[in-house]
């Protein structure tokens, strides 16, 4: 009996590692995410700075 608890533990304890794993991995896309989008958006306000840059220098 003895042996099946400490299969039951450890079968639990795998659970709860794999369940930790599973949110860490889901957190860490969250973060990839953001870190994609920010950079999307910086690109697209520098591709606009250079857009506006290009005019003025035309103007001038």
């Amino acid at each position: 009996m003895m042996v099946f608890r400490r299969i039951t533990h450890v079968f639990q304890h795998t659970m709860h590692v794999f369940w930790f794993i599973t949110y860490v991995f889901q957190h860490t896309m969250h973060v990839f995410w953001f870190i994609t989008y920010v950079f999307q958006h910086t690109m697209h306000v520098f591709w606009f700075i250079t857009y506006v840059f290009q005019h003025t220098m035309h103007v001038f």
